[in-house]
Protein backbone atom coordinates (compact mmCIF):
# COMPACT_ATOMS: atom_id res chain seq x y z
CA UNK A 1 0.00 0.00 0.00
CA UNK A 2 0.69 3.31 -0.65
CA UNK A 3 2.06 5.84 2.27
CA UNK A 4 -1.03 6.24 4.90
CA UNK A 5 -1.64 8.71 7.46
CA UNK A 6 -4.40 7.51 10.17
CA UNK A 7 -6.09 10.54 11.87
CA UNK A 8 -8.72 9.65 14.54
CA UNK A 9 -10.19 12.88 13.80
CA UNK A 10 -10.08 15.64 11.62
CA UNK A 11 -12.14 18.27 10.48
CA UNK A 12 -11.87 17.21 6.43
CA UNK A 13 -9.35 14.92 5.09
CA UNK A 14 -9.00 16.80 1.78
CA UNK A 15 -8.70 20.02 3.73
CA UNK A 16 -5.88 18.71 5.94
CA UNK A 17 -4.16 17.21 2.67
CA UNK A 18 -4.61 20.71 0.87
CA UNK A 19 -2.99 22.39 3.78
CA UNK A 20 0.06 20.18 2.85
CA UNK A 21 0.31 19.19 -0.27
CA UNK A 22 4.16 21.01 -0.33
CA UNK A 23 5.52 18.50 2.66
CA UNK A 24 3.70 15.50 2.19
CA UNK A 25 4.48 12.60 -0.29
CA UNK A 26 3.02 11.72 -3.79
CA UNK A 27 0.70 9.50 -3.72
CA UNK A 28 0.12 9.44 0.07
CA UNK A 29 -3.67 8.47 1.69
CA UNK A 30 -5.00 10.12 4.51
CA UNK A 31 -7.83 8.77 6.52
CA UNK A 32 -10.02 9.13 9.26
CA UNK A 33 -12.48 7.43 11.78
CA UNK A 34 -14.47 10.67 11.96
CA UNK A 35 -14.97 14.22 9.79
CA UNK A 36 -16.39 16.98 11.91
CA UNK A 37 -16.63 19.39 8.62
CA UNK A 38 -16.50 16.46 5.54
CA UNK A 39 -17.25 18.21 2.39
CA UNK A 40 -18.70 17.16 -1.17
CA UNK A 41 -18.62 18.87 -4.23
CA UNK A 42 -20.52 22.56 -5.19
CA UNK A 43 -19.91 23.29 -0.99
CA UNK A 44 -22.28 20.23 -0.35
CA UNK A 45 -21.31 18.68 3.03
CA UNK A 46 -20.81 15.24 3.56
CA UNK A 47 -22.31 13.42 6.24
CA UNK A 48 -20.95 11.70 9.16
CA UNK A 49 -22.47 8.34 9.01
CA UNK A 50 -20.07 6.25 12.10
CA UNK A 51 -16.31 5.31 12.96
CA UNK A 52 -15.69 2.73 10.46
CA UNK A 53 -16.41 4.24 7.38
CA UNK A 54 -13.73 5.16 4.29
CA UNK A 55 -13.26 9.31 4.67
CA UNK A 56 -10.10 9.59 3.09
CA UNK A 57 -8.06 11.80 0.29
CA UNK A 58 -5.29 10.62 -1.99
CA UNK A 59 -2.65 13.47 -1.96
CA UNK A 60 -1.55 13.26 -5.92
CA UNK A 61 1.27 15.55 -7.68
CA UNK A 62 1.43 14.70 -11.19
CA UNK A 63 3.92 16.21 -12.92
CA UNK A 64 4.18 17.63 -16.86
CA UNK A 65 0.02 16.57 -17.58
CA UNK A 66 -2.56 18.34 -19.04
CA UNK A 67 -5.19 19.75 -17.04
CA UNK A 68 -7.64 18.10 -18.53
CA UNK A 69 -6.38 14.49 -17.19
CA UNK A 70 -6.20 16.01 -13.61
CA UNK A 71 -9.97 16.95 -14.23
CA UNK A 72 -11.19 13.74 -15.60
CA UNK A 73 -9.56 11.94 -11.53
CA UNK A 74 -12.84 12.05 -10.27
CA UNK A 75 -14.01 9.93 -13.21
CA UNK A 76 -11.30 7.45 -13.28
CA UNK A 77 -12.17 7.16 -9.34
CA UNK A 78 -15.45 6.38 -10.31
CA UNK A 79 -14.86 3.93 -12.54
CA UNK A 80 -12.19 2.15 -9.62
CA UNK A 81 -15.51 2.23 -7.33
CA UNK A 82 -17.17 0.39 -9.78
CA UNK A 83 -14.70 -2.34 -10.55
CA UNK A 84 -14.39 -2.87 -6.71
CA UNK A 85 -18.17 -2.66 -5.52
CA UNK A 86 -18.51 -5.39 -8.76
CA UNK A 87 -16.90 -7.73 -6.57
CA UNK A 88 -19.09 -7.68 -3.78
CA UNK A 89 -22.18 -8.78 -6.43
CA UNK A 90 -23.45 -5.85 -6.56
CA UNK A 91 -24.62 -3.02 -9.43
CA UNK A 92 -23.13 0.37 -9.26
CA UNK A 93 -24.30 3.02 -10.97
CA UNK A 94 -22.50 6.53 -11.77
CA UNK A 95 -24.89 9.79 -11.35
CA UNK A 96 -22.71 12.11 -12.94
CA UNK A 97 -19.97 13.34 -12.81
CA UNK A 98 -19.01 11.47 -9.76
CA UNK A 99 -21.29 9.78 -6.82
CA UNK A 100 -21.98 6.09 -7.08
CA UNK A 101 -25.13 5.08 -6.33
CA UNK A 102 -26.70 1.52 -5.68
CA UNK A 103 -30.49 1.33 -6.50
CA UNK A 104 -31.06 4.80 -6.63
CA UNK A 105 -29.12 5.17 -3.56
CA UNK A 106 -25.76 7.25 -2.61
CA UNK A 107 -22.76 5.05 -1.53
CA UNK A 108 -20.19 7.02 -2.28
CA UNK A 109 -18.87 10.62 -3.20
CA UNK A 110 -15.68 12.03 -4.56
CA UNK A 111 -13.97 15.68 -4.77
CA UNK A 112 -10.92 16.47 -6.49
CA UNK A 113 -9.48 19.51 -5.42
CA UNK A 114 -6.17 21.27 -7.09
CA UNK A 115 -3.99 23.51 -6.27
CA UNK A 116 -1.76 25.83 -9.18
CA UNK A 117 1.23 27.75 -8.43
CA UNK A 118 2.49 29.61 -11.49
CA UNK A 119 0.17 27.89 -13.91
CA UNK A 120 1.15 24.43 -12.98
CA UNK A 121 -0.31 21.98 -11.01
CA UNK A 122 0.97 21.73 -7.46
CA UNK A 123 -0.93 18.69 -6.07
CA UNK A 124 -4.55 17.48 -5.79
CA UNK A 125 -6.27 16.37 -3.01
CA UNK A 126 -8.88 13.47 -4.41
CA UNK A 127 -11.36 12.94 -2.02
CA UNK A 128 -13.00 9.99 -1.35
CA UNK A 129 -16.50 9.18 1.04
CA UNK A 130 -17.75 5.46 0.88
CA UNK A 131 -20.37 3.57 3.24
CA UNK A 132 -19.06 0.55 4.44
CA UNK A 133 -20.30 0.10 7.65
CA UNK A 134 -23.53 2.62 8.30
CA UNK A 135 -26.44 2.09 10.49
CA UNK A 136 -29.75 2.49 8.91
CA UNK A 137 -30.35 5.06 11.65
CA UNK A 138 -26.56 6.90 10.96
CA UNK A 139 -28.03 6.80 6.67
CA UNK A 140 -31.19 8.92 8.10
CA UNK A 141 -28.82 11.74 9.09
CA UNK A 142 -28.49 11.99 5.07
CA UNK A 143 -30.58 14.00 3.61
CA UNK A 144 -30.92 12.04 0.24
CA UNK A 145 -31.69 8.49 -0.45
CA UNK A 146 -28.19 6.51 0.69
CA UNK A 147 -27.26 3.08 1.43
CA UNK A 148 -24.31 1.20 2.37
CA UNK A 149 -22.08 -2.10 1.86
CA UNK A 150 -23.17 -3.65 4.88
CA UNK A 151 -26.52 -3.20 5.12
CA UNK A 152 -26.57 -4.34 1.52
CA UNK A 153 -24.40 -7.82 2.25
CA UNK A 154 -26.06 -8.50 5.72
CA UNK A 155 -22.50 -8.10 7.06
CA UNK A 156 -19.95 -5.69 8.13
CA UNK A 157 -16.89 -4.62 6.22
CA UNK A 158 -13.56 -4.85 7.11
CA UNK A 159 -12.50 -1.15 6.55
CA UNK A 160 -8.61 -1.34 6.44
CA UNK A 161 -9.05 -4.50 4.26
CA UNK A 162 -11.03 -2.17 2.33
CA UNK A 163 -8.52 0.48 1.97
CA UNK A 164 -6.04 -1.81 0.32
CA UNK A 165 -8.38 -2.67 -2.02
CA UNK A 166 -9.44 0.46 -3.20
CA UNK A 167 -5.81 2.56 -3.17
CA UNK A 168 -4.81 -0.87 -5.05
CA UNK A 169 -7.31 -0.75 -7.70
CA UNK A 170 -6.70 2.77 -7.86
CA UNK A 171 -2.52 2.85 -8.55
CA UNK A 172 -2.95 -0.39 -10.70
CA UNK A 173 -3.53 1.66 -14.26
CA UNK A 174 -3.26 5.22 -12.71
CA UNK A 175 -0.01 5.76 -14.36
CA UNK A 176 -1.47 4.75 -17.80
CA UNK A 177 -4.60 6.78 -17.09
CA UNK A 178 -2.11 9.67 -16.18
CA UNK A 179 -0.61 9.32 -19.88
CA UNK A 180 -3.78 8.51 -22.49
CA UNK A 181 -6.57 10.40 -19.98
CA UNK A 182 -10.39 9.74 -20.00
CA UNK A 183 -10.13 7.52 -22.94
CA UNK A 184 -8.67 4.78 -21.25
CA UNK A 185 -11.67 4.24 -19.34
CA UNK A 186 -14.59 5.97 -21.36
CA UNK A 187 -16.22 2.55 -21.58
CA UNK A 188 -16.35 1.42 -18.29
CA UNK A 189 -17.36 4.84 -17.55
CA UNK A 190 -20.24 4.88 -19.87
CA UNK A 191 -21.07 1.18 -18.98
CA UNK A 192 -22.23 2.37 -15.45
CA UNK A 193 -23.99 5.53 -16.35
CA UNK A 194 -27.51 6.14 -15.25
CA UNK A 195 -28.65 8.91 -17.40
CA UNK A 196 -27.25 8.43 -21.14
CA UNK A 197 -30.39 9.20 -23.04
CA UNK A 198 -32.87 10.41 -20.46
CA UNK A 199 -33.89 14.06 -19.99
CA UNK A 200 -32.39 15.49 -16.92
CA UNK A 201 -32.04 18.70 -15.03
CA UNK A 202 -28.55 20.14 -14.50
CA UNK A 203 -27.21 22.95 -12.50
CA UNK A 204 -23.82 24.37 -13.86
CA UNK A 205 -23.00 26.57 -10.86
CA UNK A 206 -26.79 28.44 -10.13
CA UNK A 207 -27.61 28.13 -14.23
CA UNK A 208 -30.54 25.38 -14.42
CA UNK A 209 -30.68 23.92 -17.96
CA UNK A 210 -32.81 20.95 -18.79
CA UNK A 211 -32.22 19.22 -21.73
CA UNK A 212 -31.21 15.35 -23.04
CA UNK A 213 -28.27 13.96 -22.14
CA UNK A 214 -26.99 12.41 -25.46
CA UNK A 215 -23.48 11.04 -23.82
CA UNK A 216 -20.19 11.63 -22.64
CA UNK A 217 -17.43 12.73 -24.77
CA UNK A 218 -13.75 11.83 -25.43
CA UNK A 219 -12.29 14.17 -22.65
CA UNK A 220 -15.30 13.28 -20.69
CA UNK A 221 -17.57 16.10 -20.52
CA UNK A 222 -21.62 15.46 -20.57
CA UNK A 223 -23.24 16.40 -23.75
CA UNK A 224 -26.99 17.58 -23.22
CA UNK A 225 -29.22 18.43 -25.94
CA UNK A 226 -31.27 21.62 -25.18
CA UNK A 227 -34.20 22.33 -27.61
CA UNK A 228 -31.90 21.39 -30.23
CA UNK A 229 -28.77 23.38 -28.76
CA UNK A 230 -25.85 20.86 -27.89
CA UNK A 231 -24.28 21.77 -24.80
CA UNK A 232 -20.99 20.37 -23.22
CA UNK A 233 -20.50 20.31 -19.24
CA UNK A 234 -17.02 19.53 -17.20
CA UNK A 235 -18.50 20.06 -14.18
CA UNK A 236 -21.85 20.49 -12.77
CA UNK A 237 -24.90 18.67 -10.75
CA UNK A 238 -27.56 16.64 -11.82
CA UNK A 239 -30.58 17.35 -10.33
CA UNK A 240 -32.81 14.96 -11.85
CA UNK A 241 -32.72 12.23 -14.17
Amino acid sequence: MENLIYLEEVDSTNTYVKKRLGELEDRTVVYTSRQTHGRGRMEHTWFYTGTENIYMTICLKPQGIFYQKINNLTQYMCVVLCRLLEKYNIKPEIKWPNDILIDGKKIAGILAETKFQGGKCSGVALGVGININSTEKELLTVLKPATSLNLLLGRSINRDDFLKELTDEFFKHYDDFLTIGFELIRDEYLEHTNFIGKRIVLNDEGLVIAGVAEGISDDGELILNSEGIVHKYYTGEVLKS
